[in-house]
C-alpha cells in the first residue's frame, strides 16, 4: 500500500533565474492558480499546497513547481518512525554507592594532650603531600597519556599484500561549500534545504564509494563558527520547523561555538570560562541533532558530531551513541573514523579499545575495502607522540606501518612533513607530489611542496606550486601572504633580485586577486553584473534615488534640479518639482517610508524633509542631530532613520552609517571601513533585511545592528545613489545612466 503521508509546502522562495511577475503568469496559466492564492503563496508565510500524497508524487509536484520558479519542499506530515534518537538530556541516574565504613565510635574518655599533638602534626604532613600531589597532578596526567601511549603495544594484524590507494572520496567541493553560504547568507531556505535534502538522500541510497564523507562534508560546512549567521539559522528552523536540515545545521554551528570556546591546549591551561562556554554550546548542539534525528533517523552526521562532542561532553553517552550508529552503518568509514579518535588514548580510550572497534569494521570489508586502512590509525596517533617527542625517525617508521594497510594522502602528507624536519628534502618533495597525484584538489599540500623546492633552491618550481595552490582557495589567506613575505626578503638579503622581482610580481597579481575575492574575515568582493535602463533627465546630476508606490524617484544636485518622478520602465519624465527646502540647488539623498518622500540635503545642511510624493511638497522637517559629517543619503529599516556621510576632516577617509530615531537623536555611529572605494556621495539603501552602501565603484552589504561590512562588491561604474524595488537594487552613476544590480542578499 502507498504510504501518503506527504505534503508539498512553500513559504514563497522563487527560484534563482526568475522573478515574481514571471512565477504568478506561470502558475496562473500552467496550474490556474487564482489571485488570491497567488498572494497567498507569495506572501512570505508558510503555506501548505498540496497533502496525502506520496513521495513519488510529491516530488513530480517538486519538479514542476520548480520548473515555473517555485520553491517548494516536500515534507511528511508526522515525524518518520524509526530508530530512536538518542536523548542528550537525559542524565542517567548515579549508581549506587555502599556508604562508607564508620570509625569506631570514642569511648567516652578523652584523649592524651600527647595523642592530639601527634594528629595534629600527621595531619599537616597529610595535607602537605595532599598539595604536592595536587600542584603536580595535571602533569603527570599530561605526561602520563603520553607515556602510556608511547608504551602501549599495539595488536599485529596481517597487513594485505597489496594495500590498495583510498577510495575516490566524492568531496564537497570548496565551490560548493561556498554556494551553501550564499543560500544561508541570501535567505533561500526552500532551495538550500532541497539541495541539503538531495545530498542525505544520495548517501541514503547508496552504495558508492565514501558517500558518507560527502554527507558529513555538506553539513560540517556549517561548523565553521561565524555568529553573524546565528540569526539565519534561527529563521531558517522557523521556516522549516519539520524538516530535519536547519536543525543538523544549526547543531553543527553549535558545535563549532563549542569547540573554539575550549580552545587546542590541554585541560590544565584550558580556564573554567573556556569550559563553561564549551559545555554551553554542546548543549544547544545536542538539542539539535535530537530534533534532526527525531525526523530522520539515518543522519550518520549527527551521530558522528554527538560521538565527537562525546570525548569533553557527556562522555557516559559515548559508547550508546556508538552502538546505535553502528546498528545503523555498520560499514562507514567515516564513522569508524570518528569512532578511533573518540578512543584515542589522550581521550582516555587505548589502542587495545580502537583495534577492538577495527576488528569490528573489517567484518564489512567486503561492502568497504578501505575499512581495512583504520588498522593504520593507532600507529598514526603514536607516530603525533614520536614526533612531539623530537624521535622523528620512529615517526616515519610508524607512517610505515600505517600505509602498509593503505595508501592514504594525509598519512604521506604527515610522513613528507617529517622528512622536510629532518633534512630529507627529495623524500618529502616525493610525499608531497604523490599526494596531489592522489587527490589534485588538495590545495594545502601545495604550500610544504612549495616550501621544499624553495628549500632545494628550485624558485621556478616553488613559485609555480605556490600559484598552483591560489586556484582552489576561496578565501584570502593571511599565511599566504606571510609566506610570499618571507621568501621575498630572504632572496633580497642574497641579493636574487631577479628571483625576487618575480615574486613580489606574484605576490601583487595574489594580492589584487583576493581583493576581488574577499573581504577581511572572508567576505567576498566579486565583481558584479549591472544592467543599463536607461538614461536619467537631460542635465540632470543624480544624487538620489529611492522606490515608491512602483515609480522610481530621483533627486538632482544643481544643474537642471530638483525631484523627479520617473516612469522605471522608460525613464519618462512623470513629475518633477524644485521644492524650496534646500540652498544653492543641492537635492541630496531620497528615500521613502511607504506614505511619502524623505529628503536630505548633500553637504553641511541636516534637515530630512518629509515630501508628498504627489506633488512633491514639504510637509514635515526633521533635524538630524550630528555634527561635522556630510550626510548624502538616507534609507528607513525598521522605523529608523540611517544616513551615510563622511566627516568633514578626513579627506574621504572617514566613512560613517549613523543611525538615528524618528526624531532625528542619534542612535549609534558605525565606521564603514572598505578596502577601496572613495565618493563624495555614497548612496544608500535597505532591502528589508541589510543596508547596502555604494562607495565610488565599489558596493558594501551592512549589517544594520552592527555596522558591520557582510559582503563587497565592485562594480563597473561609478555610483551616486540606490533603491531598492523589493527585488533589485536600482543605481544612478555620475554619467547619468540608471542601472540594476541583482546581487545575492
Amino acid at each position: 500500500m502507498t504510504d501518503k503521508s506527504f505534503r508539498i509546502v512553500t513559504c514563497g522562495e522563487i527560484r534563482t533565474g526568475f522573478d515574481q511577475s514571471l512565477v504568478k503568469s506561470n502558475l496562473q496559466q500552467r496550474y490556474k492558480f487564482s489571485t488570491e492564492m497567488l498572494a497567498k503563496v507569495l506572501s512570505g508565510q508558510r503555506v501548505v499546497l498540496k497533502s496525502g500524497i506520496d513521495r513519488e508524487q510529491g516530488k513530480r509536484y517538486l519538479g514542476a513547481l520548480a520548473d515555473a520558479g517555485l520553491m517548494c519542499l516536500l515534507e511528511p506530515m508526522e515525524a518518520a518512525v524509526g530508530v530512536a534518537a538518542p536523548t542528550p538530556q537525559a542524565v542517567r541516574p548515579a549508581p549506587d554507592v555502599p556508604r562508607p565504613r564508620q570509625w569506631p565510635q570514642p569511648s567516652g574518655q578523652k584523649s592524651s594532650r600527647k595523642n592530639i599533638i601527634v594528629i595534629v602534626l600527621l595531619a599537616g604532613v597529610f595535607l602537605a603531600v595532599v598539595a604536592l600531589v595536587a600542584s603536580q597532578l595535571w602533569r603527570f596526567v599530561e605526561n602520563g597519556f603520553e607515556n602510556f601511549a608511547m608504551e602501549e603495544g599495539i595488536e599485529y594484524v596481517e597487513p594485505p599484500e597489496h594495500p590498495l590507494p583510498f577510495s575516490r572520496t566524492p568531496r564537497y567541493s570548496g565551490s560548493e561549500m561556498q554556494n551553501l553560504y550564499d543560500l544561508l547568507d541570501s535567505r533561500q531556505y526552500a532551495e538550500l534545504t532541497t539541495l541539503l535534502e538531495g545530498v542525505q538522500e544520495e548517501f541514503e541510497r547508496g552504495p558508492g564509494p565514501n558517500l558518507d564523507f560527502r554527507e558529513i562534508q555538506a553539513f560540517q560546512t556549517f561548523s565553521v563558527p561565524y555568529s553573524v549567521r546565528k540569526e539565519l539559522h534561527d529563521e531558517w528552523v522557523e521556516k522549516f520547523p519539520d524538516h530535519y536540515a536547519p536543525y543538523l545545521a544549526r547543531a553543527e554551528f553549535y558545535r563549532g561555538l563549542g569547540w573554539k570556546s575550549r580552545g587546542g591546549k590541554w585541560a590544565s591551561e584550558t580556564s573554567e570560562e573556556q569550559f563553561s562556554g564549551m559545555h554551553h554550546y554542546f548543549d544547544l548542539a545536542l538539542i539539535d541533532y535530537t530534533a534532526a534525528l527525531e525526523r530522520n533517523p539515518r543522519l550518520l552526521v549527527a551521530y558522528d558530531a554527538m560521538i565527537d562532542i562525546s570525548r569533553a561532553h557527556n562522555s557516559w553517552q559515548q559508547d550508546e551513541l556508538i552502538q546505535q550508529a553502528q546498528a545503523l552503518f555498520p560499514a562507514s568509514y567515516q564513522l569508524y573514523k570518528g569512532i578511533l579518535l573518540a578512543k584515542l588514548p589522550r581521550w582516555g580510550g587505548s589502542y587495545a579499545e580502537m583495534t577492538s572497534y577495527v576488528h569490528q569494521a573489517t567484518a564489512y570489508s567486503d561492502q568497504n575495502p578501505d575499512l581495512v586502512m583504520l588498522y593504520g590509525k593507532a600507529y598514526v596517533d603514536k607516530a603525533w607522540y614520536a614526533r612531539r617527542k623530537g624521535d622523528y625517525q620512529k615517526a616515519i617508521e610508524l607512517y610505515n606501518k600505517a600505509l602498509a594497510y593503505g595508501i592514504n594522502g594525509s598519512v604521506i602528507g604527515e610522513r613528507g612533513e617529517v622528512y622536510e624536519k629532518i633534512g630529507d628534502l627529495d623524500r618529502a618533495r616525493d610525499d608531497f607530489r604523490y599526494v596531489l597525484e592522489l587527490n589534485p584538489d588538495y590545495s594545502y599540500a601545495y604550500v610544504p611542496l612549495a616550501n621544499v623546492y624553495f628549500k632545494q633552491g628550485d624558485y621556478d618550481a616553488a613559485l609555480e606550486a605556490i600559484e598552483t595552490s591560489q586556484c582552489g582557495m576561496t578565501k584570502y589567506s593571511r599565511d599566504l601572504n606571510c609566506w610570499y613575505g618571507t621568501k621575498i626578503q630572504f632572496l633580497l638579503t642574497e641579493k636574487k633580485m631577479d628571483v625576487a622581482k618575480a615574486y613580489i610580481a606574484s605576490a601583487n597579481r595574489y594580492e589584487a586577486a583576493a581583493q576581488t575575492k574577499t573581504y577581511p574575515k572572508g567576505q567576498s568582493y566579486n565583481r558584479i553584473a549591472m544592467q543599463h535602463q536607461f538614461k536619467a533627465p537631460p542635465g540632470t546630476k543624480p544624487y538620489g534615488l529611492t522606490w515608491h508606490d512602483g515609480s522610481l524617484y530621483l533627486s538632482s544636485f544643481r544643474g537642471a534640479a530638483g525631484v523627479y518622478q520617473l516612469d522605471p520602465e522608460t525613464g519618462s519624465v512623470l513629475n518633477r518639482a524644485a521644492p524650496e527646502i534646500v540652498y544653492d540647488q543641492q537635492y541630496g539623498g531620497l528615500a521613502s517610508n511607504g506614505d511619502s518622500l524623505l529628503h536630505i540635503q548633500a553637504y553641511y545642511d541636516r534637515n530630512m524633509h518629509e515630501l508628498d510624493a504627489a506633488t512633491l511638497e514639504s510637509k514635515k522637517k526633521t533635524f538630524l542631530y550630528t555634527s561635522r559629517f556630510h550626510l548624502s543619503d538616507i534609507a528607513i529599516h525598521n522605523d529608523h532613520i540611517y544616513a551615510v556621510g563622511y566627516h568633514l576632516d578626513s579627506d574621504l577617509k572617514d566613512y560613517r552609517l549613523l543611525k538615528f530615531s524618528q526624531d532625528g537623536t542619534l542612535r549609534a555611529s558605525f565606521r564603514i571601513t572598505p578596502i577601496r572605494g572613495k565618493s563624495m556621495s555614497p548612496g544608500m539603501t535597505s532591502d528589508g533585511r541589510n543596508l547596502w552602501v555604494s562607495l565610488g565603484s565599489a558596493l558594501f552589504k551592512l549589517d544594520p545592528d552592527s555596522g558591520d561590512t557582510l559582503d563587497a562588491y565592485s562594480l563597473s561604474s561609478e555610483v551616486n545613489a540606490l533603491a531598492w524595488d523589493g527585488r533589485r537594487i536600482w543605481a544612478a552613476t555620475t554619467r547619468r545612466d540608471i542601472l540594476t544590480i541583482t546581487p545575492p542578499l
